[in-house]
């Protein structure tokens, strides 16, 4: 395998596929999990199967979906660290190899200065990006779920409580 650039290191997707799909499915599941917590919707009844949702059944539900999150949340965390951790390994190691390359190739480019916009760019991309934003989706997405839950009667309608 050809060595790459340090601009090719750090412009590259640092999240591998897997990643991605954990990604993806925390950020939809933490959708659905705001949807039902902040906007209320939390079926009283699926008339196509017949079922009815009592009160505690509510509450079985946004434990279960606050289950899912963390599981989506934990498994993003665990495959995310290692992929932002190797990828800030791998642009270190291309960085210090590409040092005198680059300055060679761009006499022009004063190298402290590109060095540390590429660097921030990175750091900026990767960590915050692709892996802060859905990790504060994810907590947000659990704590909303949790207040909804100790908050159940008022967040419903008063025709939809059992208190009514």
């Amino acid at each position: 395998m050809p060595q790459m650039t340090v601009e090719e290191l750090l412009l590259r997707n640092p999240l591998s596929k897997v990643t991605r799909q954990e990604r993806s499915r925390l950020l939809l599941s933490a959708l659905v999990s705001l949807a039902v917590s902040k906007g209320g919707i939390l079926p009283k009844q699926i008339s196509t199967l017949g079922v009815e949702f009592s009160l505690s059944n509510r509450e079985a539900m946004l434990v279960l979906l606050a289950i899912v999150v963390g599981y989506f949340l934990l498994a993003f965390l665990i495959y995310g660290y290692y992929d932002i951790f190797l990828a800030i390994c791998l642009a270190g190691k291309g960085m210090g190899r590409d040092i005198e390359g680059f300055r060679e190739r761009h006499p022009e480019i004063p190298y402290g200065g590109y060095s540390r916009g590429m660097k921030l760019h990175f750091l900026l991309r990767a960590a915050l990006f692709e892996f802060g934003l859905p990790v504060v989706a994810g907590i947000y997405a659990i704590y909303a779920l949790l207040r909804a839950l100790y908050d159940l009667p008022t967040v419903l309608s008063p025709s939809d409580c059992w208190l009514a």
